[in-house]
């Protein structure tokens, strides 16, 4: 019986060649024309050239269209959106890095959710089902995740270094599996994916609980919010870093080479570096749901000696400029007793002195160190 020989990659990569330098020719452009055969032949390997995740100049497209879309996405929801939702006047009396950061929970809440829905499309890859289409819908779900980790490090304007460390690590592992996954062909790096991507988009219930408490929304509603999203979010990590350490025992622990040697070693200098950042994280948000009456209190105490110092300094500069046109003009005017009074000095005394700043300030913290009757 007649066994073909499979072609060798010579003769592969040739009639790929071969194939793209027919389409060029099938339809050739005006420049075609003044091309010698050697750059022809060129142009044909270019064309037949099969893209890997890690070449350093290859265009994705894709990913420059997520990013602009994030950003569009981002300044709608800053400029439009959530002023009109909140109010504008409330708005725009936030912070300008604490809008941003509203932009990013309300985009990692919408970003994450779609991205768990394609996870639970992937769940059969878990019982080794693997399709075409299964595969690169987790390669879409890692893009995703990574394009959104890359723009909120852009976007933000501040980060604490353990949130910049875990979207680092992330962004890491997931590079590293997808270029393994096409350098071994093998499967195993596909529910690597699967499983890790749980660690990013199961916090829905943080990124809710974290914008309502920009808002201010009373601690009664609050605290419980941030206690379920501390311990839900802890739980379903935990079980993420779990699957990865149960695939990694079972189908890549005992890979040869010196591939799945270095991942083995990245793995767990990887896993151990997020567990540590998901349990402090949770720690956090917990913490965070038990002050909500202190910590409101400390921002209306920032908030008020912010205006207070500002109501100061736009005193002092009425002040000075007066001063300023009093020197400049040395008419004095005189008073019924015949006494002469600088000109400057009659119009500060006409406007009236701003009230004692540090009493003001003084009542104002008292106020709202109050317990309020809503409360």
């Amino acid at each position: 019986m007649f066994i073909p020989s499979s072609p060798t990659a010579h003769q592969l990569g040739t009639s790929l060649s071969d194939s793209a330098l027919q389409g060029i020719m099938a339809n050739p452009a005006p420049i075609v024309s003044s091309l010698s055969t050697d750059s022809l032949e060129q142009l044909g390997e270019v064309v037949a050239l099969k893209a890997t995740p890690e070449m350093p100049y290859w265009f994705p497209v894709g990913l420059f269209t997520l990013l602009v879309t994030l950003y569009v996405i981002g300044q709608l929801l800053q400029n439009r959106i959530l002023a009109w939702l909140i109010g504008a006047q409330k708005w725009r009396a936030m912070k300008a890095e604490h809008r941003r950061t509203m932009v990013i929970y309300v985009l990692q809440t919408l970003i994450t959710t779609i991205v768990l829905i394609m996870q639970c499309f992937c769940l059969p890859l878990l019982g080794l089902a693997f399709t075409e289409r299964r595969t690169e819908l987790m390669r879409a779900s890692a893009t995703l995740i990574g394009g959104l980790y890359v723009f909120e490090l852009i976007w933000r304007s501040t980060m604490r270094p353990t949130m910049i460390a875990h979207h680092i690590i992330t962004l890491f592992v997931m590079s590293l599996a997808i270029v393994l996954l096409s350098k071994l062909s093998d499967p195993s790096f596909v529910l690597t994916g699967l499983l890790w991507l749980f660690q990013a988009t199961t916090e829905q219930t943080t990124f809710v609980a974290l914008f309502m408490y920009r808002l201010q929304i009373s601690p009664r509603i609050l605290r419980p919010m941030f206690r379920i999203a501390s311990v839900q979010s802890l739980v379903f990590k935990m079980a993420s870093i779990a699957g990865t350490i149960f695939v990694w025992v079972k189908w890549q622990l005992h890979g040869e080479g010196d591939l799945y040697t270095a991942y083995s070693v990245i793995f767990w200098i990887a896993t151990i570096g997020l567990a540590v950042t998901q349990i402090w994280g949770s720690w956090v948000v917990w913490i965070m749901g038990d002050t909500l009456e202190k910590r409101y209190i400390k921002n209306s105490h920032k908030s008020a000696r912010s205006t207070l110092t500002s109501a100061n300094a736009s005193q002092l500069d009425l002040e000075a400029q007066l001063s300023q046109t009093g020197r400049s003009t040395p008419t004095n005017a005189a008073t019924e007793d015949g006494k002469y009074t600088p000109v400057y000095e009659k119009r500060v005394s006409s406007l009236g002195r701003l009230p004692n700043l540090d009493l003001q300030l003084s009542e104002c913290l008292d106020t709202q160190a109050r317990p309020s009757k809503s409360a």
